[in-house]
């Protein structure tokens, strides 16, 4: 309620950012100045981050996602983008790169002007060098987004939106259907099956000789 409280008293257009950063506790605290600098203070609402006391709840989120005209995901990299296949899942327009973990799934969903331009560039960040080692000869790589293409892709989501909330219905639909828990369980037990065939036959074959 106050979230909509705030959005119903607010500018026009509000950004809501959901803060998280495992390598900076203070992340939301620290975007603070930069928001008072730009004259974004009245415009943009964190939530879940310097603003709140505790993480929103699984409903609450699942209020914030379909309260949205749209959800901006420029990750460099992900291991699958579980945030951005829950705001998919919940029918709402999404602008994200098409790289690493979540092509799993944006390769299922269509939708305009949700794909961001980006580059590979090697990772260089020392506080995500400090968990993750790479060999030299393969240095490690993430997607550096186009900054100029988001904005220009934000502004196309803008003004196409209507139609844009049809396409997202569509995605919301075959994520449901390919990726909730009950699908992906399954998926996974007809792995494992599989799996365990294999090994089965392999041991009568190695018998049979």
């Amino acid at each position: 309620d106050g979230i909509r409280d705030d959005l119903v008293t607010g500018a026009q257009t509000c950004a809501l950012p959901i803060l998280h950063n495992v390598f900076s506790p203070d992340y939301g605290r620290e975007l603070q100045p930069l928001l008072a600098r730009d004259d974004l203070g009245g415009r943009v609402l964190i939530v879940g981050g310097a603003n709140a006391a505790e993480p929103l709840s699984a409903e609450a989120m699942a209020q914030l996602y379909r309260g949205s005209h749209g959800f901006v995901f420029p990750s460099k990299g992900e291991g699958w983008g579980l945030p951005l296949l829950e705001a998919i899942a919940c029918g709402t327009p999404f602008i994200a790169c098409d790289y690493s973990g979540q092509t799993e799934y944006l390769r299922h969903c269509h939708q305009s002007f949700s794909t961001i331009a980006h580059r590979l560039v090697t990772i260089s960040e020392p506080d995500f060098l400090r968990f993750h080692q790479f060999a030299e000869e393969r240095p490690a790589r993430w997607a550096q987004p186009d900054v100029a293409d988001l904005a220009r892709q934000m502004r196309a989501l803008y003004d196409n939106w209507p139609a844009l909330r049809q396409q997202a219905i569509l995605n919301a639909r075959t994520v449901h259907r390919r990726f909730s828990w009950a699908a992906s369980a399954e998926t996974l037990i007809d792995v494992l099956r599989d799996r365990k065939s294999t090994r089965l036959n392999s041991s009568h074959q190695i018998i049979s000789y």
